[in-house]
């Protein structure tokens, strides 16, 4: 039966997320906070598979509570990123950042405090309560009905991917978007697999998801890394010399520009292989 696989699944990842949650909270873990905001996603895309089962079930309103750890902790993993990402860089770039690498410290400890204050009304009470509702939302569905409607999710986001990337310019793709649709495709597939039995044999599939999340993941990374750079820069004022970080900015748009070449091929396959479900 669907219901105990996703009831099973919902528990699983849940408890995932405070154990994630409470390992970046005690132990200022950066891995915990990113592996807090993988099963945050993984969470969301559970809820609107849940929503597509059962339209009576809001996936938006059950998953505020969810929703704002996420968005809390949001800029504390884009600092954290930034600080590993500008140490890579550095081995390229041959430059001093040290004033750069202050801000980022400074907004990762700023972001690490509002973490902190959000834990004091303990948001992990709130998210047990949800296993009723969505177990109320799912005994009422046939097995039939629900398989139907997950495929269908499934294949909507694909056909969504598909036509955002071949509608428009290569130059003009909006690579956040497809990068968003893409993650919850992927997460989307992982719970038809484990809780309906669904594509068994789809190791091609995820193998080539896996490599389009790589490229659109670094890319995102520099796209981030060039929004904090600005922000430094127009914050510093004139008091910062400009050209150190000129570099910098040119190094991650060419970056960029590479990520963004090699996305057309990554998809092409990534494309071929998901048609074929």
């Amino acid at each position: 039966m669907f219901r105990t696989e996703m009831l099973e699944f919902f528990i699983v990842h849940l408890n995932s997320i405070e154990h994630n949650y409470m390992l970046a909270l005690e132990q200022n873990d950066p891995e915990g906070i990113h592996d807090l905001r993988v099963e945050l996603k993984r969470m969301r895309a559970f809820f609107n598979l849940t929503e597509s089962i059962n339209p009576d079930f809001d996936a938006r309103r059950n998953f505020k509570c969810f929703r704002r750890i996420s968005k809390k902790t949001n800029m504390l993993r884009d600092t954290q990123v930034q600080q590993k990402l500008l140490e890579a860089i550095k081995t390229s770039v041959k430059t001093d950042a040290g004033e750069y690498e202050m801000f980022l410290k400074t907004r990762e400890a700023e972001n690490r405090e509002i973490f902190r204050t959000l834990s004091e009304n303990n948001p992990l009470i709130k998210l047990q309560k949800k296993k009723k509702v969505i177990n109320a939302a799912l005994k009422v569905i046939s097995p039939v009905w629900a398989e139907t409607k997950v495929q269908g999710r499934f294949y909507n986001l694909r056909n969504d991917i598909i036509l955002l990337v071949n509608s428009i310019s290569s130059r003009n793709i909006k690579l956040h978007k497809v990068r968003v649709l893409a993650k919850e495709m992927h997460y989307c597939f992982e719970i038809i697999q484990q809780c309906f039995f669904l594509f068994p044999a789809a190791s091609d599939f995820i193998e080539n998801i896996a490599k389009m999340h790589k490229i659109l993941g670094k890319w995102h990374d520099y796209e981030v890394g060039g929004a904090f750079l600005k922000e430094f820069l127009e914050t510093g004022g004139k008091n910062i010399p400009h050209e150190p970080y000129k570099q910098l900015n040119d190094y991650m748009s060419h970056e960029k520009g590479e990520l963004r070449k090699a996305f057309r091929p990554a998809f092409d396959i990534f494309k071929q292989t998901a048609l074929a479900l």
